[in-house]
C-alpha cells in the first residue's frame, strides 16, 4: 500500500474470474479522533469536531490559543471548546468580562468615614477629608496639615472634612487636578494651531494666514499686486501667482514688453511693416500700397501719357510698374480742351516674368458722360492707335462699359474731344491679366479671340468648318466657330481698389 496522505491505491487480488477490492479502513488507517471512508479503492481521513488533520493523524484544535475569551479572561480548553473565566474584579456578561464596580455594589469593605472609587478589576478606599488612615480604617485628623488635595490644588477644612480647590487651568478629577485641555476642540478655529500655555492656551495662525483676534484670516497677499505693472495677481494657497496681459511676457520678476515684430508674432501683410508698441504692434502698408496693415492690395498709378498732349507734362522713366489702376478725365470732373487728345500706354512685357506672363487687359469705364457727338475713347492692342484700334466708345456706347484684350503685349487708350466745349468725365479702371484664352479650351484649328461686344471666343482658321464645337478640314468655306461665348467680367466688376 503506497500512502499518499489522506489517501491509499490499494493492491488488488486477482484471481480468474474478478478483483476483490480490500477494505482498507476496516483497521481505521487514520487513527484516533478521525474516521476512515473508503473511496475509488482508497480511503479519506475526516477528523471529529474539534480536531485537525495535520497530514498523518487528527490532533485537538488549540482554540485557546488567540483567546477568544478577550481580555480580563483565561481561556481553558475543554472536550474541543473552550471555557472563559474572569480574573478577580470582573464578571462574565456572556461575550466579554466587563469591570466589577464594587463602590457600586457594595461588596468594598471601605470604612464609613471613606470614599470607595472603583479601577478596573478593583476599587481603592481612601479615608475623607479630615480623617485619616488606609481607607479601610480612618480617624478623623487635620486632614490638610499635608494638603491631601495634592499639587495644583488648595485644601480647605470643613465641617472635620476638606474640599479640594484647583488653580485656574485644572479640574477636579475626583481625586486630584488635573490639567484641563483648552486645545482639545481647538478654539481657534480652521487654519490655526492651539498650544496649551499655563492653564490657558495661544492660537498660530499656518503660513499665508493673519490672527484677527478671534480667527485667522487669509493674507491678501495680491492687494498692493506684487507682480508689478501689465501683471494680474492671483491669490492661490496662501501664495500668489503673476499672469502677464497680452502682449506681455514673464521674465521671472515681472512682465516685459513682446517684440512682436522681432519675434515673427504679428500678423501683418507681407506688404506691410511692423511697427513694435508697448503691449502690442502696428501693421502698416509700405509705400505704393494701402490696406490696413493685414491686408495690403498693390500700388495704383496711372500708365506713363504722352508728351504734350492735353497741356500734360511726360512722367519720367519706365511706364508704372503696377498691373492694376485707373484712368479719369483730366483733373476729374473737370472740364478737357476742344479736339485734345490724350493717350494712355501700357507695356505688359515689361510687367510679365518667368511665372506670370500678361498676355491682356481688363477695362472697365465708369462715370462716362459725354455731351458733343465727336467724343470717344478707343481701346487697342500693340503700340500704334491709328493700326489696331479695337473698340470705341461714343456717345452711343454708354450702356458698353466692360472691354478685353487678349493676346497683347502691349496695349492702348486713346481719349478724343470734339471741336465743341465739351463736358466729357469718365473713369477706367484696368487691370493686366495672364492671357483671357486660357479660359477657353478651343480646337488646335481654332483661335481665341475677342469679338466687337468685348466677348472672348473660338473661331475656326481660315479654310476649316465648323462641326459641334470642332473645325474640320478645308472642304467649306471658314465660318466663325463660338464654341464658347463668355463674358469673363459683367456687372459690377471690381479690381480690389
Amino acid at each position: 500500500m503506497i500512502w499518499l496522505g489522506t489517501e491509499c491505491n490499494v493492491s488488488m487480488f486477482v484471481d480468474d474470474t474478478e478483483v476483490d477490492v480490500i477494505d482498507v479502513c476496516v483497521n481505521n488507517p487514520c487513527g484516533t479522533n478521525a474516521s476512515c471512508t473508503q473511496q475509488d479503492g482508497s480511503f479519506r481521513c475526516s477528523c471529529v469536531t474539534g480536531y485537525i488533520w495535520n497530514g498523518s493523524v487528527c490532533t485537538v484544535i488549540d482554540v485557546c490559543v488567540n483567546n477568544p475569551c478577550g481580555p480580563n479572561a483565561s481561556c481553558t480548553q475543554q472536550d474541543g471548546s473552550f471555557r472563559c473565566s474572569c480574573v478577580t474584579g470582573y464578571t462574565w456578561n456572556g461575550s466579554v468580562c466587563t469591570d466589577v464596580n464594587e463602590c457600586q455594589s457594595g461588596s468594598h469593605d471601605c470604612h464609613s468615614s471613606a470614599s470607595c472609587f472603583n479601577s478596573p478589576g478593583s476599587f481603592q478606599c481612601v479615608c475623607k477629608a479630615g480623617h485619616t488612615g488606609d481607607g479601610r480604617n480612618c480617624s478623623v485628623i487635620d486632614v490638610c496639615v499635608n494638603n491631601p488635595c495634592g499639587p495644583n490644588a488648595s485644601c480647605t477644612q470643613q465641617d472635620g472634612s476638606f474640599r479640594c480647590s484647583c488653580v485656574t487651568g485644572y479640574t477636579w478629577n475626583g481625586s486630584v487636578c488635573t490639567v484641563i485641555d483648552v486645545c482639545v476642540n481647538n478654539p481657534c478655529g480652521t487654519n490655526a494651531s492651539c498650544t496649551q500655555q499655563d492653564g490657558s492656551f495661544r492660537c498660530s495662525c499656518v503660513t499665508g494666514y493673519t490672527w484677527n483676534g478671534s480667527v485667522c484670516t487669509v493674507i491678501d497677499v495680491c492687494v498692493n499686486n506684487p507682480c508689478g505693472p501689465n501683471a494680474s495677481c492671483t491669490q492661490q494657497d496662501g501664495s500668489f501667482r503673476c499672469s502677464c496681459v497680452t502682449g506681455y511676457t514673464w521674465n521671472g520678476s515681472g512682465c516685459t514688453d513682446v517684440n512682436e515684430c522681432q519675434s515673427g508674432s504679428h500678423d501683418c501683410h507681407s506688404s506691410a511693416s511692423c511697427f513694435n508698441s508697448p503691449g502690442s504692434f502696428q501693421c502698416v502698408c509700405k509705400a505704393g500700397h494701402t490696406g490696413d496693415g493685414r491686408n495690403c492690395t498693390g500700388c495704383f498709378c496711372p500708365p506713363e501719357i504722352i508728351p504734350g498732349t492735353a497741356n500734360q507734362p511726360a512722367l519720367s522713366g519706365n511706364p508704372c510698374p503696377c498691373v492694376s489702376g485707373f484712368i479719369m478725365s483730366n483733373n476729374f470732373p473737370s472740364l478737357y480742351l476742344n479736339s485734345a487728345d490724350m493717350y494712355w500706354f501700357f507695356n505688359m512685357a515689361q510687367l510679365s516674368n518667368s511665372t506670370r506672363q500678361y498676355k491682356g487687359m481688363r477695362f472697365r469705364v465708369e462715370s462716362l458722360s459725354v455731351e458733343s457727338q465727336d467724343d470717344y475713347i478707343s481701346f487697342g492692342c500693340g503700340t500704334d492707335p491709328d493700326r489696331h484700334e479695337r473698340f470705341t466708345i461714343t456717345q452711343k456706347h454708354l450702356n458698353v462699359t466692360n472691354f478685353h484684350l487678349s493676346n497683347c503685349t502691349g496695349a492702348w487708350v486713346h481719349f478724343h474731344s470734339g471741336p465743341n466745349v465739351p463736358n466729357t468725365r469718365f473713369k477706367i479702371y484696368y487691370e493686366m491679366v495672364p492671357s483671357l484664352c486660357h479660359n477657353l479650351s478651343c480646337d488646335v484649328n481654332a483661335v481665341c479671340s475677342t469679338d466687337r461686344s468685348g466677348y472672348l471666343a473660338c473661331t475656326c482658321k481660315p479654310g476649316w468648318r465648323i462641326s459641334g464645337t470642332r473645325c474640320y478640314g478645308k472642304a467649306v468655306p471658314a465660318h466663325p466657330l463660338i464654341t464658347t461665348q463668355v463674358n469673363v467680367y459683367t456687372g459690377q466688376f471690381l479690381f480690389g481698389f
